[in-house]
């Protein structure tokens, strides 16, 4: 079972491979890699915080859970929580290509900041 520095550390290595991977034109990997930091940034802060993380319905409960909680104010509120949608379109963006160029601009660094963002809350403690 994979520890919360684990979790963290693997967010950020995926991140690093999205990135990676958009700038090699694998849009369908660097989708799910995408989606893989962002799951598991927020199992990271899940298993710090004792929460159910395991299905992909507690995922995105625990996310927004964590947005109503931590969300500092009304502006980073709305942020993240279209990244939760967002995260969830690149997901299925992985299985299908169905995002427009345009979309995935406009998705990636808003998935991004919130992955950091939850990366970081796992570092307070």
């Amino acid at each position: 079972m994979m520890a919360v520095e684990d979790h963290r550390e693997t967010a950020l290595a995926f991140l690093e491979a999205s990135d990676r991977e958009f700038e090699e034109g694998d849009v369908l990997q660097a989708s799910e890699k995408l989606w893989g930091a962002f799951s598991h940034a927020v199992t990271a802060v899940c298993k710090q915080r004792g929460w159910e993380c395991g299905t992909h319905r507690q995922l995105i409960n625990s996310a927004r859970q964590l947005v109503t909680e931590d969300g500092s104010s009304d502006r980073d509120y709305a942020d993240l929580a279209v990244a939760i949608s967002e995260a969830r379109h690149f997901h299925n963006n992985s299985y299908n290509r169905s995002m427009e160029d345009y979309e995935i601009e406009f998705g990636r660094p808003i998935v991004r900041t919130f992955v950091q963002w939850a990366v970081n809350l796992t570092q307070e403690d």
